[in-house]
């Protein structure tokens, strides 16, 4: 069972992820959480379409911005993820590096699923 695994890395924001207001938007936002679970996935050797012979989706996904990030922060990424039941619970927290305010946090929850069955199956554990 997976019990507060703790990944931390960064992320310098492209000119590409900023929107029409002049910020990083909704949408990229998500596609951040994204790159930073692919990489914490991949540390175990693993992905989200190969996940110890299932497929992980998202089943809920909930965001507070905290303050707006802008072309070339440099953002300082925690993920914490937490086996509950029969889902994987991933915490966000997100600060601008060297600001000891927040810039987001979220909490995500993934699924496993048999792709053939098309049906919910248990947690394969990390080895």
């Amino acid at each position: 069972m997976v019990t507060d695994l703790t990944f931390e890395t960064s992320y310098q924001v492209p000119i590409h992820d900023i929107n029409f207001g002049g910020h990083l938007g909704h949408v990229e936002w998500l596609h951040i959480l994204h790159e930073v679970r692919v990489r914490f996935l991949h540390q175990y050797g693993q992905s989200e379409t190969d996940f110890y012979g299932t497929t992980l989706v998202m089943r809920h996904v909930d965001v507070t911005y905290r303050q707006q990030a802008y072309w070339g922060d440099h953002l300082h990424l925690v993920l914490t993820v937490k086996q509950e039941k029969a889902r994987l619970c991933f915490d966000y927290v997100v600060r601008k590096e060297g600001e000891s305010s927040l810039a987001l946090t979220a909490k995500m929850d993934m699924v496993a699923i048999d792709l053939e069955r098309k049906s919910i199956v248990k947690i394969p554990c990390f080895e």
